[in-house]
């Protein structure tokens, strides 16, 4: 889960390096990932450095179309770590 805060929301959405390591390909970064909110999915593209895995492409649209602001909490869920998808959940204040 993941509490956005005025960065996620002005810039964009970090994820856990540990975890994409533990439990996605790291070839993966190099392919498009999915977030599924109910029937609907956007696609997201990513950049990495040596420590940091963040949304390059698509959070925006994904921030806009969920009407996400800070405080918002966000839970990941790993579906399919071949192609890696996330299922999106949201608990708002």
């Amino acid at each position: 889960m993941i509490a956005l805060t005025k960065s996620n929301i002005e810039r964009t959405l970090e994820i856990p390096f540990g975890f994409w390591a533990q439990y996605i390909r790291m070839a993966s970064l190099q392919a498009s990932v999915f977030f599924t909110v109910e029937d609907r999915t956007w696609e997201v593209v990513l950049n990495n450095s040596l420590t940091k895995i963040w949304v390059k492409r698509g959070w925006r649209r994904f921030k806009q179309d969920n009407a996400l602001i800070e405080g918002v909490r966000c839970t990941f869920q790993l579906v399919d770590p071949g192609e890696p998808q996330f299922y999106v959940s949201f608990d708002r204040p």
